[in-house]
């Protein structure tokens, strides 16, 4: 919809390790540029093998190095959950692009509406807690509408992904995974024993079909007004 393939311009912003960027360049073969607070961050995902026509800054998001109107597409993705300010951070992806310029919030999670079961596995609750303790936003996903609406946009898309093959259950090893992306996550900061007993009533609802486990993740995607 946004037509990135024919893109001249594109920023991926709080790219991190520039997981999203890579996939931007492998749809666009403009000028795609990685943004984000961190430099290690952009460096350690540099490689020689990256294109010419990929560039790096180091900026927040809050206060980008680009004139106005200056870019065709700003995107990025898990970002907005971090924000302190998501209004100013879209306010500032509108001044950066160029009338009809496109933002493509990729996904932005929602703990808030996890669905687990059976409510014994349920462990996304502790993640929810994990993350607003370091000051993210657990359920910023349903909120992305509101950041747009009436301040100079048209929002063409909103939407939840489908749930993945691992959401559906998906047998004893993809339980044992999920937990351990947990375990990771929380990093010591529960009692292993939480975690020790929701793996001991995964695993056999797991084996049986009997486990699902769907974190909403919310895409968007607006036009900007000219």
């Amino acid at each position: 919809m946004a037509s990135l393939h024919a893109a001249s311009r594109v920023l991926d912003v709080g790219a991190g390790t520039c997981v999203l960027t890579d996939e931007l360049e492998r749809r666009c073969s403009g000028l795609i540029v990685s943004a984000d607070v961190s430099r290690q961050a952009l460096l350690d995902r540099r490689s020689s093998a990256v294109r010419p026509s990929r560039a790096m800054m180091v900026a927040d998001g809050l206060r980008l190095p680009v004139r106005d109107g200056g870019l065709d597409i700003v995107a990025c993705q898990m970002v907005l959950m971090w924000v302190k300010d998501p209004v100013g951070f879209v306010r500032e992806a509108r001044r950066v692009l160029r009338p009809g310029g496109w933002m493509i919030v990729c996904a932005e999670p929602d703990y808030g509406g996890a669905l687990e079961h059976p409510a014994s596995c349920a462990v996304m609750g502790l993640v929810a807690g994990r993350l607003a303790a370091e000051g993210a936003d657990p359920m910023i996903g349903r909120k992305l509408p509101g950041f747009f609406g009436g301040r100079g946009w048209d929002i063409e898309d909103f939407q939840v992904h489908p749930v993945g093959p691992e959401g559906r259950g998906g047998g004893e090893e993809a339980a044992r995974r999920h937990v351990g992306r947990v375990r990771r996550m929380l990093d010591g900061k529960v009692e292993a024993a939480l975690l020790d007993r929701a793996e001991a009533e995964l695993v056999p609802s797991s084996s049986s079909g009997e486990w699902f486990s769907f974190v909403p993740h919310f895409g968007l995607l607006a036009r900007r007004k000219g």
